[in-house]
């Protein structure tokens, strides 16, 4: 896959973020986009909010902020989707996922570039 990823958060995220998948791959406009990071918790979260905001340059093309369910400290797996419209462009895309937990602090940003035909 040549689309990438990086992390948008600090050494002092209680997620560490290790891979990012999404699928389908390639992106397709109109079907469910699903992005999977992976990666440890430092220490248990009781919940919070992934939030997923997906940009055609500076537009928003689509967004989604969805529950984090509670879990321990160890080897994690948290999901965001979306679905990117039938009628948006071509080209290039950026995707921005951020984790909060309960108490509404960042534990993880990535940002994710990936391309739609």
């Amino acid at each position: 896959m040549s689309d990438v990823w990086q992390n948008a958060g600090t050494a002092d995220d209680d997620f560490a973020v290790d891979r990012v998948t999404f699928s389908p791959d390639p992106v397709a406009k109109g079907e469910a986009l699903t992005f999977t990071l992976t990666g440890a918790l430092k220490k248990a979260v009781t919940g919070g909010t992934v939030e997923l905001r997906v940009k055609y340059g500076i537009i928003t093309v689509a967004k989604d902020a969805t529950a984090l369910g509670a879990a321990a400290a160890g080897p994690c797996t948290v999901q965001a989707a979306c679905t990117i419209g039938t009628d948006s462009p071509s080209g290039a895309y950026t995707a921005q996922v951020n984790i909060l937990d309960q108490d509404g602090k960042e534990i993880a940003a990535v940002y994710v570039s990936f391309r739609i035909s």
